[in-house]
This record gives structure tokens, C-alpha cells and sequence, in this order.
């Protein structure tokens, strides 16, 4: 089963209490899954991102911010409780250019990771808790040097399927570093609505508020999502 996902992503923050931006981003994913056994599925897949340069055109295409490869295998012991591990995924990224220039200089960073998520649904409620824990081995944009280091992932996701083709949700995810001089890392709240009327389609439209820690400061970034999802 293939499946690609094509979001669209305006994004609107600021990076101290003097400067603001807004940039317009697309998303593209090609995810490959394959069932190994009733309990078992492996998941291949690869992104790119691409952005606009801010304060000049509107142009969402212009420069390639992100690319990335991962293997995730999933393992569902029972319903409801579902075990996950990345052996192994490779990213190479810069940051939301938040300036006219954009820099060709990429971080680089290799990652795996273990996550535990358990459902609980009740009438049209579904309630999911997510546990993770990643292990990052990268070098930052102004690095030479690959630096080893691991955060938790904590969320909490609440959906309401109004039918079988909406349905609304709402997830706080919460990034803590065991490692670094700041232990928060960053803040995702994120509420939208999904729409899986036609076969094979699905559609996603919301939006997210984000903190992120860099150094002292902390990075705020609102952003509309679009994401549409066709499953050959």
C-alpha cells in the first residue's frame, strides 16, 4: 500500500519579542507500508519540504528546507495498545528561514526511537496517550561536529467522529530534553477537523500553535495545515 500525502502550511511566529515572520510551506510524503503479520506492519518512508523565502514572494516551492528517510516498525499485541520502533532515520534540515536570505548550510541528524500509544474509545470518542522517547546523533547548521542527545515525547490526542466521514481533534504533545542545558524543548497544540467521505482520500485542515526553546529564547510559530492524503 502506498500512500501520498501533499500538505500545504502557512506559518506565521516570531523569533524574539522584536521580530516577526510568516512563511508558506509545502509538505510532501511517500509512505510505503507492508502487513507482516496480523501483529506486525513495516512502515518505509520519505519526506521533502519545501518554503518560500519570506519577505519576497509568496512562491512555496523556491528552496528546499527538509529532507528525510525512515524505517518504523509496528507491533499491536492487543487492541487498543500498539508498540512502535524506529531503527533508523536520517534527516537533513535547516530551520524556518526567517529572514530575505537563506542559507545553503543543512544540519544533519540521525535519530531512532521507541513509542507506546494506547487507545480508549467510548461511543464516538477515541482518547490516545503517546509515550516516546527519541535518541539523536546530529550536527547543527553552525556545527561541524555530531553531537549525541535524546528527548521524551509526551501526547495527548482527544477526537470526536461526529460520522464515519468527520470527525474533530485536539492533541497537546509536549518535547522534554534529558540532556541539553534546557529541558523543555518545545510545545505542540493542535486542533483540526478530517474528512474521509471518498474512497481512498482523506483530507486534514488545521491548526497549530508552537513553542520552541533556542538558547535563552523561546520561538512561537502559528500555523494553518492543509493536508491531503490519496492511498493507491
Amino acid at each position: 500500500m502506498s500512500v501520498v500525502m501533499l500538505p500545504i502550511h502557512i506559518t506565521f511566529g516570531q523569533n524574539d519579542r522584536s521580530n516577526n515572520f510568516s512563511c508558506y510551506q509545502w509538505w510532501g510524503k511517500v509512505l510505503l507500508s507492508k502487513p507482516l503479520s496480523k501483529q506486525f506492519k513495516l512502515d518505509a518512508e520519505y519526506q521533502h519540504r519545501r518554503q518560500n523565502v519570506p519577505n519576497n514572494d509568496a512562491n512555496l516551492f523556491e528552496h528546499t528546507t527538509f529532507n528525510c528517510v525512515r524505517l518504523h516498525l509496528f507491533y499491536t499485541p492487543v487492541k487498543n495498545v500498539e508498540f512502535s520502533l524506529v531503527p533508523f532515520a536520517y534527516f537533513r534540515s535547516q530551520p524556518i528561514s526567517i529572514t530575505s536570505r537563506v542559507s545553503d548550510i543543512y544540519g544533519s541528524e540521525y535519530r531512532w526511537a521507541v513509542i507506546t500509544e494506547i487507545t480508549n474509545s467510548f461511543q464516538r470518542w477515541d482518547i490516545k496517550y503517546r509515550v516516546g522517547y527519541e535518541s539523536r546523533y546530529m550536527r547543527l547548521n553552525d556545527n561541524k561536529d555530531f553531537n549525541l542527545s535524546g528527548r521524551f515525547r509526551m501526547r495527548y490526542r482527544v477526537q470526536y467522529n461526529a460520522s464515519k466521514k468527520w470527525s474533530l481533534y485536539i492533541f497537546d504533545e509536549v518535547f522534554v530534553n534529558h540532556d541539553f542545558p534546557t529541558v523543555f524543548d518545545q510545545n505542540r497544540i493542535w486542533g483540526g477537523f478530517v474528512f474521509s467521505g471518498i474512497p481512498k482520500v482523506k483530507l486534514d485542515c488545521g491548526f497549530v500553535n508552537l513553542v520552541r526553546t533556542k538558547g535563552t529564547k523561546n520561538n512561537w510559530e502559528r500555523a494553518f495545515t492543509t493536508t491531503f492524503s490519496y492511498t493507491l
